[in-house]
């Protein structure tokens, strides 16, 4: 039987997936909309994707020798924060592509630690005698009997 901690980190992170991807899409198609460019909405998406791509490359290091539990929360913390700040800039009509670069940046900064450390902290909340770990190639919940 799956325990109730990885049943909360599954679920959490179902929503939280499919809040970031809906995110994703309506701010790039706001960008569209707005300044009509294609390259500009390019660049939201490269904002969000390159910090933590060179990021990765480190982010796994730090995560081993600190606490997941503490990255994860911490993480998810600067990334409500941010996402906050996000919705008052649109609320009080101060939003402009800049801005939109820079918070899409710090997102992917956040990832780079969050996104590497949900899944190193599987083996610490999942019973030893339940745990296998995943075949690569195959998705995260594949190393876990039904």
């Amino acid at each position: 039987m799956i325990n109730r901690n990885f049943m909360l980190l599954l679920s959490g992170q179902l929503v939280s997936q499919v809040g970031d991807k809906f995110h994703m899409i309506a701010l790039s198609f706001y960008v569209l909309k707005t300044t009509g460019s294609s390259a500009r909405m390019g660049a939201v998406l490269a904002a969000s994707l390159l910090p933590s791509l060179v990021l990765g490359f480190f982010s796994g290091a730090f995560i081993d020798r600190y606490d997941r539990k503490a990255i994860i929360v911490g993480t998810d913390l600067i990334r409500g924060v941010i996402i906050g700040v996000f919705a008052l800039l649109f609320y009080f009509e101060a939003m402009n592509f800049y801005v939109i670069l820079l918070m899409q940046a710090l997102l992917s900064v956040n990832a780079a630690f969050f996104d590497p450390a949900v899944p190193a902290l599987i083996p610490r909340i999942v019973d030893e005698k339940t745990w296998r770990p995943p075949i690569p190639g195959t998705s995260l919940s594949a190393g876990f009997p039904p």
